[in-house]
């Protein structure tokens, strides 16, 4: 609440008329969840206020890295050549980036002025840590869950991480391994290996993920 107030650089004021206009429409519907002793609205409000504060954009990339190993998501893993592929909430991903190398394959994001901001809007309001040495994010199993039971077409945003995933492995047709494809297993399998726990979860809910073959292609490459 305190970094949503200070993000905004909210009055007390402000954020009442705020909270008051989403307690209207929150509490339309009777929610379950947790409630602090004493406090009359669930935390399910707190939840919707920090995630209504965000952009679109911004919002987009919150659900792929819902998805995503929490402890550590490569920086990297937005960039994608072929953003067509992508949601319209996603079609920013695309690649415009100047890379600047660093050891153990860090790359720093340059340009892309609209991924950035995104990004940097996500760390503002500390759902998302960035560790600048490694090039990764790190967020709360929590705060994934949450937002994952918020979004309206997990669907699309599967998919979306699927093909962003795909992009980070070589090839099937390729053979030859380096360094580089070394390194780039270590970073993603872990990514590969949420993403499949959040399909599985997902088959004993109303409205299960459903596999496409770019989800197969991405499990047959990281295994490969």
């Amino acid at each position: 609440m305190a970094a949503l107030v200070n993000a905004r650089n909210l009055s007390l004021q402000e954020f009442g008329d705020i909270y008051t206009k989403h307690d209207q429409r929150l509490h339309k519907q009777k929610k379950s969840g947790s409630k602090y002793l004493g406090y009359k609205y669930s935390l399910d409000t707190i939840w919707e206020l920090s995630f209504y504060s965000l952009g679109n954009e911004a919002r987009a990339c919150l659900g792929v890295l819902s998805f995503l190993a929490a402890d550590s998501v490569p920086v990297e893993v937005f960039i994608t050549e072929k953003p067509e592929k992508l949601p319209t909430a996603l079609a920013f991903c695309e690649y415009k980036l100047r890379y600047v190398k660093r050891q153990l394959g860090v790359i720093s994001l340059t340009s892309n002025n609209s991924l950035a901001d995104a990004l940097n809007e996500l760390t503002h309001h500390t759902l998302v840590s960035k560790n600048i040495t490694q090039g990764t994010f790190r967020l709360h199993r929590l705060v994934q869950l949450e937002y994952r039971s918020r979004i309206a077409n997990p669907q699309h945003i599967f998919e979306s991480a699927t093909q962003l995933l795909l992009e980070k492995f070589p090839s099937q047709r390729e053979n030859k391994y380096n360094d580089d494809k070394w390194l780039t297993y270590e970073r993603y399998i872990p990514q590969v290996l949420a993403l499949m726990s959040n399909y599985n979860d997902s088959q004993s809910n109303a409205r299960p993920l459903k596999p496409n073959i770019d989800f197969v292609n991405l499990l047959a490459v990281a295994v490969k």
